[in-house]
């Protein structure tokens, strides 16, 4: 088990008590220009098995949402080296050349280990980004603002440069938890991979996400989007035991 992983299931029960508190406009002109590139990142994820959000995120965290189109930044460590011939000079050092942002972008998810998973729950998501920014903030007890920024989830304290914590510091950038919310990630999972045969697992999977959809069009907030969307899924999940019990009787 990689390091991130004994981290998934903290990160999920976070994700389902998450609300953001962020205004509305950044998140959404964010997740409009991505969405506007989206089967660049849709490639990627059909050539890793990782979910495109995921590619995407890592993609304006590493590069900023500048590069979103413009595809010059490596999903490294965000070095504009692209096209270029040259290898990265910041950690981690001494990749590349990159013929195109795709080759890099294989190559970054393949060097962090999470080329060929078969589920991705958003707590799974969550846990394999944050080592992207690194543990640090858990020394401190503290959970991640790279990941939980603009949630209620956010702490007070921020590495303000390398090495330098500064306790009393919130840090104003995007989370990757609210940011992923806004392309679509909801519950019970993300599976970048053909659903399951299962036809309990995919009713659970189809309704809890069409729940969601539609509480969200009427006008409601994601978290109560999102607590319908789970409240319907457990309804179809004692549905189906029931029915599955008095067949077999």
């Amino acid at each position: 088990m990689a390091k991130w992983e004994q981290h998934i299931v903290e990160m999920d029960n976070l994700w389902l008590s998450m609300r953001i508190i962020r205004d509305d406009h950044e998140l959404s002109t964010t997740a409009n220009k991505i969405k506007q590139f989206q089967a660049v990142y849709e490639k990627v994820q059909a050539a890793t098995g990782v979910p495109w959000q995921m590619v995407a995120v890592i993609h304006i965290r590493e590069a900023g949402v500048q590069d979103v189109g413009r595809w010059k930044c490596c999903l490294h460590n965000g070095e504009a080296i692209i096209g270029t011939g040259r290898r990265t000079s910041l950690v981690p050092a001494g990749l590349g050349p990159f013929a195109t942002w795709h080759e890099a972008a294989v190559n970054a998810l393949s060097r962090e280990g999470l080329i060929g998973r078969a589920t991705w729950t958003p707590g799974a998501i969550l846990a394999a980004l944050e080592p992207y920014n690194g543990y640090g903030y858990r020394q401190h007890g503290l959970r991640s603002p790279y990941i939980w920024a603009s949630t209620n989830h956010q702490q007070p304290g921020k590495y303000v440069r390398d090495g330098v914590f500064a306790p009393d510091v919130m840090d104003t950038q995007v989370g990757c938890a609210a940011q992923l919310r806004y392309l679509g990630v909801t519950v019970p999972e993300v599976t970048p991979r053909p659903l399951p045969s299962n036809t309990t697992t995919t009713a659970v999977i189809v309704a809890g996400g069409g729940a969601v959809a539609a509480t969200k069009s009427m006008g409601m907030g994601w978290a109560e989007a999102v607590a319908i969307g789970l409240a319907v899924a457990i309804v179809v999940v004692a549905v189906f035991e029931v029915v599955k019990r008095w067949k077999n009787k």
